[in-house]
């Protein structure tokens, strides 16, 4: 990249800079790739809170987000929307000072700034510039190593109580989870001010971390829902089903709302997804999650017999650990054929009355969120009801327990690959062996000298 190209976009740290820009269509934004190669590149400082363009400018505000989408081990998302059309700005770094700041080159409503080439396992911080958005920074921290723990929230079924909504926000965020997931049902309808709402209930959280999205009958036809979230296009569902990685887990997120038949295109690639996924050494614990679920005793809707005609025998096939749903707004847990079905709808929504049917476990009518803490092959799950956090359900599930008793152990297994710029090496967690890749610190000079350097 032509050095012309970062000039007043801010001090560069040595493994950081910026690379290039580009436009998506209908979305102003902006491509940043770190890269070590920038070492001396030092632009002369701007001021960060300066007007983004003319005096006209000062009336645009900030409607929505900032919020973080598509967070991996070296790239995040950062997105947000104003009420006109000004060319947006975001100052980010590894520091609370936010020392890089870029400036979109186009001007627009909606605003999608993509960090590339971040450090694994690593804290950034960022801001929006402008349109009214809060001068302090937030942070968050990509993907970290696969022995390290990881903590996930599960909520859905937000829509109209905004008060217990706001309850469920908080009492996730205090437990400083690292990716959240939420089963639908976000608004109670897809309009403007709606979504508007939802997200500054939600900004103490999606800011900080990112939102796995499952659509629910109340999106509508999911078009607004599709403009708001960074998705993949899996299997030719434009984003309606896609899956996700993080660590050790695999997540699978279903459109009930479209056919799951054998041979729909979202049963074809839920199929071939869950085959590979069962048959990956790396992966320990698969969910998937789906609006409507195929257990539930609940008053509200009750159970989604077409899902359990053709999607339960997938789950149970491949090895499918917990099935999350809402669309009844309450909590339940059940076991069938081993596979872990959970209704999480306590979200916000009104209240339905808990239900007992054979499969059931445990059901309550209240408000509230799931926490998972995933270390190795060991699941800890707790169910908290919100503003009170009384725990109304835990269990723990445990794999492969007996491989290791400390890394040694896993010393006879065939190492496996890692990312360009990490090292791996296997890591006896809870009696489990688990291939672990790292930020590599070893030059490549000094790399060359070893008399066993791994290739």
């Amino acid at each position: 990249m032509p050095p012309a190209l970062a000039a007043g976009r801010g001090r560069l740290e040595k493994d950081e800079r910026v690379a290039k820009v580009t436009r998506l269509p209908a979305r102003t934004s902006l491509l940043l790739l770190a890269a070590a190669a920038a070492v001396g590149l030092a632009p002369p400082p701007i001021d960060p809170r300066a007007p983004v363009r003319g005096p006209e400018a000062a009336a645009v505000r900030l409607v929505i987000g900032p919020y973080l989408q598509a967070v991996g081990r070296t790239q995040a998302t950062v997105r947000w929307e104003t009420d006109g059309a000004i060319a947006g700005r975001l100052s980010w770094g590894r520091t609370p000072d936010c020392p890089h700041t870029v400036t979109e080159l186009s001007e627009g409503t909606r605003h999608e700034v993509r960090l590339a080439g971040l450090l694994p396992a690593t804290r950034y911080w960022y801001r929006v510039d402008g349109a009214g958005a809060p001068p302090s920074p937030v942070s968050f921290a990509t993907e970290g190593d696969r022995a390290s723990p990881l903590r996930m929230v599960v909520y859905g079924d937000t829509r109209t109580g905004h008060d217990a909504h706001a309850l469920v926000v908080a009492g996730a965020s205090a437990r400083a989870p690292m990716l959240a997931i939420h089963v639908g049902d976000f608004v109670d309808a897809p309009t403007e001010e709606s979504w508007r709402t939802f997200f500054a209930i939600e900004a103490p959280l999606i800011s900080r971390l990112p939102l796995l999205p499952v659509l629910g009958n109340h999106e509508g036809d999911g078009r607004r829902y599709l403009q708001l979230f960074a998705l993949p296009d899996e299997g030719g569902g434009g984003g309606r089903f896609h899956s996700e990685r993080w660590g050790l887990v695999a997540v699978l997120a279903l459109d009930s709302q479209q056919s799951v038949r054998p041979g729909s295109p979202q049963y074809r690639w839920a199929e071939a997804r869950l085959a590979g996924l069962a048959a990956d050494p790396d992966i320990t614990f698969i969910f998937c999650v789906l609006h409507h679920g195929p257990y539930c005793a609940a008053s509200g809707h009750g159970s989604n017999l077409e899902v359990r005609a053709h999607l339960v025998p997938l789950f149970e096939r491949y090895g499918v650990d917990i099935v999350f749903s809402g669309h009844d707004h309450v909590y339940e847990r059940s076991t069938v054929s081993g596979v872990k079905y959970v209704v999480t709808g306590g979200g916000g929504a009104p209240l339905h009355a808990a239900g007992h049917a054979w499969w059931t476990e445990v059901a309550a009518s209240v408000f509230e969120y799931c926490v998972l803490d995933i270390e190795g092959a060991t699941l800890a799950f707790t169910a908290v009801e919100a503003g009170t956090d009384r725990v109304i359900d835990a269990f723990r599930l445990a794999k492969r327990q007996r491989e290791c008793a400390d890394d040694q152990g896993c010393s006879d297994i065939t190492p496996r690959g890692c990312p360009p710029g990490e090292a791996g090496r296997f890591r006896c967690l809870a009696g489990t062996c688990v291939w672990n890749c790292t930020q590599d610190t070893v030059s490549p000079r000094a790399r060359r000298r070893l008399p066993c350097a791994p290739r």
